[in-house]
């Protein structure tokens, strides 16, 4: 039998030795959470040597601080035990810390042990990773900052330390800098390595080859090589639809795979369409570039959400490519655009806003090919569509009543564009200071009218405007 004095439990000591323990975890965690945050900084930077150690120094100071804390309340949580007065903790603090100091030291030693084999392990395990990711985040930057020999040199450094599943994204910058600086050459040889990494890696990543491919074919064009583009992209399109999701990135190794998303958006399969578009237009292949503009928009209208403004961007890009089909121009734009408006009219029949915008392109298409009737018409239909955007963070409306007046110029109607002109003016005075760029459109409006004055021998009227617009 144990020669010790036996004390009851006491419920405050038991309630002080929580609090000192407690304290002794914080101070852990708040050691570790300062840590991780200058080795964060180290891998933001690569700067391991030149990195303040004031949070170090800072945590070391708060931490000593909690243990003298922790001391004093396990000296108190003893006297407690014994049944002594807790109060005199306060006139003989000294003497409590020392009656406690043993007991938060091997607390403390025991955090420090545990927090020295996780820091090893973590060392040990993710070493490597830590480093592909100081290389890639400090490339990144150095991307956004137009350093780009910065950029390629310390991606290429990544890759030369990147292991399997990691090299098709490092070759994809490396790729990405390369074209960005046009040796598209190189760009073209790293995406091509890139697709072939992809192929050959186990699990799902044929996102990644979509990606390499689409970012291939960009490259091919470059250097028009166009069949070799075209023949990528029909690849891409074959495989695109088999995965949904990009292969994530892993990004530690420590106790089993830590990733994290791709820090690519993942390629669509209406881009690919595009790019293919494009491979056709610059062939002269002007009927394959409309056959898959409609592929595009099937692609489209199958999606399980369909952005309206998909289609308007998707036909005005078809609409660009097809500049260069001669007197078949006209014929592409009526079937472009009506298989457009028909969808829109079946997906979003309410949708007046998409309705007028789409009409608004179509005219001004029709307008360029000097089809001025048929862009009356159009514009007049989106005008009465977009008459609901009467607010100043949106130009459309009066670009569209510009448009409409500067029709009314070409085809002799002074009188109708001259009404157009103050229309539009009211409605643009209304709307300041909202936007810039309705006082840019304001400007617009007003030396387009004062045109169509001084073409009236309305002089007069048309200094008057033109002060106003100089702002005297």
């Amino acid at each position: 039998m144990s020669d010790q004095p036996q004390f009851p439990l006491n419920p405050m000591a038991i309630a002080v030795n929580s609090v000192a323990i407690a304290l002794t975890l914080v101070a852990f965690m708040g050691d570790c959470a300062a840590f991780l945050g200058w080795l964060y900084l180290g891998v933001l930077d690569g700067h391991w040597n030149d990195i303040s150690l004031q949070i170090l120094l800072v945590c070391l100071i708060v931490s000593f601080t909690i243990f003298l804390l922790v001391a004093a309340f396990f000296g108190l949580g003893n006297r407690l035990s014994r049944g002594e007065s807790g109060k005199k903790f306060l006139s003989d603090l000294g003497a409590l810390i020392d009656s406690g100091w043993e007991k938060a030291l091997r607390m403390s030693m025991t955090c420090m042990l545990i927090a020295l084999s996780l820091l090893v392990g973590f060392l040990f395990s993710g070493w490597r990773d830590i480093l592909w990711w100081s290389d890639f985040f400090r490339a990144s930057r150095a991307e956004t900052e137009f350093r780009l020999n910065d950029a390629h040199a310390l991606y290429q450094a990544g890759y030369d330390i990147a292991t399997e599943d990691r090299k098709p994204l490092a070759l994809l910058s490396l790729g990405k800098v390369a074209f960005d600086q046009k040796d598209f050459v190189s760009a073209e040889r790293h995406f091509t390595l890139a697709a072939l990494i992809a192929k050959k890696l186990p699990g799902d990543n044929r996102n990644w080859l979509v990606q390499a491919q689409q970012a291939l074919a960009k490259a091919l064009i470059k250097q028009n090589k166009l069949k070799q583009a075209e023949s990528t992209l029909n690849q891409s399109i074959t495989v695109f639809g088999q995965s949904a999701t990009v292969s994530p990135v892993v990004m530690l190794r420590l106790l089993g795979p830590l990733i994290v998303p791709a820090p690519y958006p993942p390629p669509t399969l209406i881009g690919t369409y595009v790019l293919l578009e494009l491979t056709y237009a610059k062939q002269g292949d002007f009927e394959k570039t409309y056959a898959t503009f409609e592929r595009n928009l099937d692609a489209i209208k199958s999606l399980p959400r369909v952005n309206p403004q998909a289609i308007v961007l998707t036909t005005e890009l078809f609409a660009n490519l097809i500049t260069g089909a001669g007197a078949k121009q006209a014929d592409y734009l009526d079937r472009s655009y009506g298989r457009a408006m028909e969808l829109i009219k079946d997906k979003f029949p309410d949708d007046k806003q998409t309705a007028g915008r789409i009409e608004a392109s179509y005219a001004a298409r029709l307008r360029a090919i000097g089809a001025n009737d048929r862009a009356e018409k159009l514009y007049l239909e989106a005008l009465e569509n977009l008459n609901m955007l009467d607010k100043g963070d949106d130009t459309i409306l009066p670009r569209v009543m510009n448009n409409l007046a500067a029709v009314y110029v070409a085809t002799k109607q002074p009188e109708e564009a001259e009404k157009i002109y103050k229309q539009e003016q009211e409605l643009l005075m209304r709307w300041q200071p909202k936007s810039s760029d309705a006082q840019i459109q304001l400007d617009s409006c007003r030396s387009d009218y004062a045109s169509l004055l001084h073409s009236l021998n309305r002089d007069d009227e048309a200094k008057k405007i033109e002060v106003r617009r100089s702002g005297k």
